[in-house]
């Protein structure tokens, strides 16, 4: 999604992936969630997501935010 299309109040689902080092080696873990937009900086947007707030960069926000559906 383009950063100029977030609107503050709305909600987005943010599909990504982790990779996550254990006691028997690494593994690729894809998860998603429900975020809000509070604010849309120069840099990226600042979002709510189950009571913290994430900061995303416009990088981030192309690749993993989506229109909820």
């Amino acid at each position: 999604m383009d950063k100029k299309d977030l609107i503050p109040g709305k909600t987005y689902l943010r599909k990504h992936s982790k990779t996550l080092h254990g006691k028997f080696g690494t593994k690729e873990a894809k998860a998603e969630g429900y975020i809000e937009c509070m604010q849309v900086t120069p840099a990226g947007a600042v979002f709510f997501q189950s009571g913290n707030l994430l900061k995303l960069k416009d990088e981030e926000i192309e690749r993993e935010v989506r229109e909820e559906q």
